[in-house]
């Protein structure tokens, strides 16, 4: 019975954390077009100096999120490369 209900709780952790990475997702999506351009990623990095990252670093997340190739970040992307597991 613990086992079941370890596994119960770490799928409903698995949600709640996909369900908060899609709203993260959402909030980045200025313009709600359902992805996340060089542009967009270069403003959030902007906003986040604290990370001292410079604009070209929005070409490499760029990379590293965009499984597909086709220069956008949607939000299955960035959920799957956020949270691995759940995909």
């Amino acid at each position: 019975m613990a086992e079941g209900l370890e596994q119960l709780r770490r799928r409903l952790y698995r949600k709640r954390e996909k369900y908060v990475l899609d709203k993260v997702f959402r909030d980045l999506d200025p313009s709600k077009k359902g992805y996340l351009s060089s542009h967009d990623l270069g403003s959030i990095l902007a906003y986040s100096r604290k990370l001292k990252l410079v604009p070209q670093d929005s070409e490499l997340l760029l990379a590293l999120l965009d499984k597909n190739g086709d220069k956008k970040v949607d939000a299955q992307e960035f959920i799957a490369q956020l949270m691995p597991q759940l995909f």
